[in-house]
């Protein structure tokens, strides 16, 4: 059995969730901007590199597949060792691998660099044990409610 969230995501008071809630869907607003980079890029890179409609679909579901792979690992790390943690950990974990998109030359490269950009997905998987984390249990679904005086 998965022991519960750390007490330093539960102990929630005043405004705090409202930040939460908030900045939560902006972090993963970034691992999706960068996710896309592939598609504003994706005409030039399928001209550049000389791709089929199969290389150039690869390249563009590689981030989504590899996202969508890493998001249970890392919702099961939130919960052992807290949302923000795991979700700071996640927006840091891409950083070398946009750097990667921007000096790689070819295909292998490209794939690498978007498998590496799709971990950041994890953000959102932490960021939702974050949020629910974040919630008193009189209030589920609903963070708002949290700071409003009854």
């Amino acid at each position: 059995m998965m022991p519960l969230p750390s007490d330093r995501d539960t102990d929630v008071v005043g405004y705090r969730p409202l930040v939460v809630v908030m900045l939560s869907p902006l972090a993963f607003a970034l691992v999706f901007a960068s996710w896309t980079i592939f598609a504003v890029l994706g005409l030039e890179l399928r001209a550049m590199l000389g791709l089929g409609e199969l290389g150039f679909a690869l390249l563009l579901a590689t981030p989504m597949v590899t996202g969508a792979l890493a998001a249970m690992p890392m919702a099961a790390l939130a919960r052992r060792h807290g949302g923000r943690r795991v979700m700071i950990a996640c927006l840091l974990l891409i950083c070398p691998f946009l750097w990667a998109v921007a000096h790689s030359s070819d295909y292998v490269h490209f794939l690498l660099s978007g498998a590496g950009l799709g971990l950041g997905a994890g953000s959102l998987a932490a960021g939702l044990v974050y949020v629910g984390s974040s919630v008193r249990a009189a209030t589920p679904g609903w963070p708002w409610a949290s700071m409003v005086p009854a």
